[in-house]
């Protein structure tokens, strides 16, 4: 069994050091996809390669961002895949709790996805407290783990899926609607690993790092794209609020650590289920699975407008 990570990066040169050093140790191929960082992550990747064969840079290409992407890496690197190797989506601020190799050792055949619980880091007002009075202690040459201690599951996504010949996963050019450019490849097989693989996700690091990625995304959430950045955490949200210059600011995203929980560095974490949405509603939202929500949508609805889109009688979403 191989496992085959797919990263795309952008401007994380803070993080992405110490993220793929860490993925080093149960990846055996790492293919890093630089989506136009204006920072040094991508000579970061470049040298990471030279001392870790198991990281491959693919390419720099500043073209417009898409989950669908990784369908790039799938699909260049595919001939590397071998029936029942796993394919991670290795993002680029994520740092594995639970040792993936033995934890997808495990599962049984009949299972071909497998899910996170996201241990979803966020800088506070503790830690803004803290900077004020020495800003060094989250400078980029301080651990991740060491200046990020405030966390909550509150989150759970999709991360590996089984390989086998039949996946396909179309490009951007061979789709007809923004959903057929898809987060995941089609032809998946096998429910989801009742069990969650545990993942620490380091969202907001610095008040550096958090004002860097509010700017790289805010125009793309103009696309329905980040939704989780359209949002206060633990705050209520006033109308039209997302159009304001203080919503894009990294004030903005200090959270209330007495909401969250704390990381002591004693391997003991709080995992909270009711904030995670469960395994088969994850796989229906990407129509891996189908249910009765996503029937109508998936086998009636897409294809009448795919056909449309074909025939000129409608515009290209993907294209616009």
């Amino acid at each position: 069994m191989k496992i085959h990570s797919m990263c795309i990066v952008k401007n994380e040169s803070d993080v992405v050091e110490q993220v793929l050093t860490a993925a080093t140790a149960w990846s055996d191929y790492i293919y890093v996809f630089d989506n136009g960082s204006t920072d040094s992550t991508w000579e970061q990747v470049i040298r990471l390669s030279q001392d870790y064969q198991q990281v491959i840079p693919f390419k720099k290409d500043a073209c417009r961002w898409s989950s669908g992407l990784r369908g790039q890496i799938f699909n260049h690197y595919r001939n590397n895949f071998n029936e029942g190797d796993w394919c991670c989506r290795l993002d680029a601020d994520e740092i594995y709790i639970d040792d993936p190799r033995l934890f997808l050792g495990k599962i049984p055949p009949k299972f071909g996805v497998a899910c996170a619980a996201m241990f979803t880091y966020y800088f506070t007002d503790k830690d803004f407290e803290m900077y004020r009075h020495d800003p060094s202690a989250y400078a980029d040459t301080v651990s991740v783990e060491e200046k990020c201690r405030y966390y909550r599951t509150d989150l759970s996504e999709i991360r590996f899926f089984r390989y086998h010949h039949d996946l396909r996963w179309p490009e951007e050019s061979e789709c007809f609607l923004r959903s057929d450019y898809k987060d995941w490849p089609t032809g998946l097989k096998g429910d989801a690993f009742p069990t969650r693989i545990w993942l620490k996700n380091y969202r907001y690091r610095s008040p550096e790092q958090i004002q860097k990625r509010l700017d790289t995304r805010r125009a793309l959430t103009d696309r329905n794209l980040f939704p989780q950045e359209m949002q206060y955490q633990w705050k209520d949200l006033t109308a039209n609020i997302q159009g304001s210059d203080d919503f894009w600011n990294w004030r903005s995203r200090v959270a209330d650590s007495s909401q969250l929980d704390y990381d002591a560095h004693d391997n003991k974490y709080v995992l909270r289920e009711e904030l995670m949405m469960d395994a088969d509603r994850i796989l229906m939202g990407y129509d891996i699975k189908v249910g009765y929500q996503n029937f109508v949508r998936k086998y009636l609805g897409r294809p009448v407008k795919r056909n449309l889109v074909k025939l000129g009688l409608l515009p290209n979403p993907v294209k616009a």
